[in-house]
């Protein structure tokens, strides 16, 4: 039987015919960095992104051209990330570094911050947004993690599609990605205690 994309699991597949650097440790896709928008920060590095792509299985990063940090065009979260099935990128956008603010019309699609460390804090110049507020980098690093995740997940319904389909609407297909990000993130947790204590040790860097 011939060694397919149908006849083998993805993970094998991603294994068996992944690229390999040159010490024979698995390629990652290229990650290039952009200027974010001016007064904004990327809450991942070229070399977080790396750490955290070598946690999950290959095959959720097989076939993957780049993730790129882009500078945000409009309101933060609009989107916070993309996947171009396309150009297999994922392009991932700034945010301001402690700050959010929501119009009220749009809050209700961002109140899952709030179980990731976000805060409401009183908007002072009068207006109706909803404004959060964010006092450990590390949290806003975890929900730009919780973007990635997603977007490998719709990396990952794309690459197989020949195999195994694809959603039938744009509702099915964000649950299917979430359905991937809830698996991804029990490889991250398993790792997670390290990770904050290498943080702690550097300074936080």
């Amino acid at each position: 039987m011939a060694l397919t994309r149908k006849t083998m699991r993805p993970n094998d597949y991603a294994l068996r015919f992944g690229k390999r650097d040159k010490d024979g440790s698995r390629a990652l896709p290229r990650i290039v960095t952009r200027k974010p928008r001016t007064g904004d920060i990327h809450p991942l590095t070229r070399a977080t992104i790396s750490n955290y792509l070598l946690m999950v299985p290959p095959a959720y990063f097989y076939g993957l051209k780049a993730v790129e940090l882009r500078p945000r065009k409009d309101a933060v979260g609009c989107p916070y990330g993309l996947y171009s099935p396309d150009e297999k990128r994922i392009w991932l956008y700034s945010c301001p570094s402690r700050e959010w603010r929501f119009s009220k019309e749009i809050w209700s699609r961002h109140k899952e911050l709030l179980a990731r460390g976000a805060q409401i804090v009183t908007s002072d110049d009068g207006s109706n947004d909803v404004v959060v507020e964010w006092n450990d980098p590390f949290d806003i690093e975890l929900q730009f993690v919780n973007v990635l995740l997603h977007e490998l997940g719709h990396h990952y319904v794309n690459q197989y599609k020949s195999s195994r389909g694809t959603p039938a609407t744009h509702s099915r297909n964000e649950a299917v990605a979430d359905v991937h990000v809830t698996k991804l993130w029990q490889q991250i947790l398993a790792n997670l205690d390290r990770i904050k204590r290498r943080r702690a040790e550097s300074g936080g860097a």
